[in-house]
């Protein structure tokens, strides 16, 4: 099923150049969906108080959803369906790093074809949001609040900067986050919360983008998203904003049920930051595609800039 596809990164000690080659010990590897029951029968909930908690190698259940609100300028007649959310469901396994692709993310939350005009036109009037189900507050923890570390701006129309200036050109380019980076911490295999803190301690979307608004991968991308939260984007036009799908990399920290040490927040991309380059997005888009027709990636990284 190529509308969720997962891929898993097994990674060596040394990652050299993350926008040239991530080092891995084998190829990405797929799951198919329909292969793994992921209810709480066969896997884990780290954020329920009821668990299953998630021990090393167990399933965890991992539902990305994406915001679909449509604005009021799109006519009904063009509304194929309802328009709201759409849920990604994936079922990996615990402490491998990961990352997933979350397929027709621009032809779903970003454009629509009209067809009174018969061209592919702007969805999105402001911004458009992924967040990841179970990852919200105390309030709500099965959907993350605005502002929640479990919530990510994936696309901004108006692509302002911290100065509040537009950086992509107004009208016929929107600024969209390419890739995200989202770090899991567990206790014991299940979320920690701190008095006076509703949000899980060490779990939510990491920032790709530095307080002064400069990607941390490339110096060349732009940085979209709320105060302090900012993540490296792309100016895409209309047709290639059409195309375009997000990729999320979950690394994993702290302990499982069983007390052993979660490792593959070793190889969080963060981690090797300041090794990269320009061409990041594009290497990180190459090997996902190569994946979905087919063809494996280079066993030693991901594919080449």
């Amino acid at each position: 099923n190529s509308f969720c596809t997962l891929l898993v990164v097994s990674m060596k000690a040394v990652l050299v150049v993350l926008a040239v080659a991530i080092s891995t010990s084998a190829v990405l590897a797929q799951r198919t969906p329909t292969s793994v029951r992921c209810d709480t029968s066969s896997a884990c909930f780290p954020w329920s108080a009821q668990g299953p908690f998630c021990g090393r190698g167990a399933d965890i259940n991992l539902r990305f959803q994406l915001q679909l609100t449509a604005p009021n300028n799109i006519a009904d007649t063009d509304r194929a369906e309802p328009y709201s959310n759409v849920t990604y469901a994936f079922c990996p396994r615990v402490d491998e790093l990961q990352a997933f692709n979350i397929t027709r993310a621009g032809e779903l939350a970003l454009t629509y074809y009209n067809s009174t005009t018969g061209f592919t036109e702007w969805m999105v009037e402001n911004q458009r949001y992924l967040s990841i189900i179970g990852m919200g507050d105390t309030s709500d923890v099965n959907f993350p609040q605005e502002r929640s570390a479990g919530r990510a701006m994936i696309a901004d129309y108006h692509s302002r900067a911290g100065s509040g200036a537009s950086q992509c050109a107004t009208g016929t380019e929107i600024g969209v986050v390419p890739f995200l980076v989202f770090n899991m911490s567990m206790e014991d295999g299940r979320f920690k919360y701190y008095d006076g803190h509703p949000q899980p301690a060490g779990v939510g979307f990491v920032p790709s983008c530095d307080e002064f608004d400069v990607c941390l991968f490339d110096s060349s991308m732009k940085c979209v998203g709320e105060e302090g939260r900012r993540n490296c984007a792309e100016c895409l036009t209309i047709e290639q904003a059409r195309d375009v799908s997000v990729q999320v990399w979950v690394s994993y920290y702290g302990t499982d049920a069983s007390g052993r040490q979660l490792r593959s927040g070793a190889n969080n991309p963060l981690n090797f930051q300041a090794y990269s380059g320009s061409g990041v997005s594009s290497s990180m888009r190459r090997s996902f595609n190569n994946l979905e027709q087919g063809r494996n990636n280079d066993p030693d990284g991901l594919e080449p800039a």
